[in-house]
């Protein structure tokens, strides 16, 4: 199943989305099966909130695996717990590929610019976060919390990263488990811990 070329680009406060739980920009709730989008892009100056978990700019949660190509993040997330720039919770694996978070995240734990936690493994390629992300455990300018292994690959993190916990906060991942893979990826964010 496939998105191609979606957009919500309102230029204001109309344009917010909130919710209690599982919002997104673009989708709040992903239930399809190795779901793919393309070319989105949320570029509404409103914020993306959820009062509770799972808040992303281009989904909320996805219930499986899910890709996400050329798609991008320019307004405000805040949330609970799981969330990020692009993707809040994947419940599979999460691939990504030339997508870009500018926009400033807010949550609590599992909070990421790109994704907050990846239920299964996470690949980035060619991707960007901006933003700056404030979080307190699992913090991170690409992903929060990343459970069944990690690629970063041409990846960099400009963002000021802030996570007020005392566990695991970086520029790339907060906490990586299983393999890690880093090629030509950066972080010029500024990072702080609790």
């Amino acid at each position: 199943s496939s998105l191609s070329a979606v957009s919500n680009a309102g230029k204001g406060a109309a344009q917010a989305v909130s919710s209690n739980s599982y919002v997104g920009g673009l989708i709040g709730y992903v239930g399809l099966s190795g779901a793919q989008i393309t070319g989105g892009v949320n570029e509404a100056t409103g914020t993306v909130t959820a009062l509770g978990n799972y808040a992303g700019g281009i989904t909320g949660y996805t219930s499986s695996s899910i890709n996400l190509n050329n798609v991008t993040n320019a307004a405000a997330i805040t949330g609970k717990d799981y969330t990020a720039g692009l993707a809040g919770f994947t419940s599979g694996s999460a691939s990504l590929t030339n997508v870009m978070n500018t926009g400033p995240v807010i949550g609590l734990q599992y909070t990421g610019g790109l994704v907050g936690k990846a239920n299964n493994s996470f690949s980035v390629l060619n991707s960007s976060n901006q933003g700056s992300v404030t979080g307190t455990n699992f913090t991170a300018g690409g992903a929060g919390y990343s459970m069944g292994g990690a690629s970063f690959t041409s990846f960099t993190n400009s963002g000021a990263i802030s996570g007020s916990g005392s566990n695991n906060v970086g520029g790339l991942g907060g906490y990586l488990a299983n393999t890690l893979t880093v090629s030509n990826s950066t972080n010029t964010g500024s990072i702080s811990g609790g």
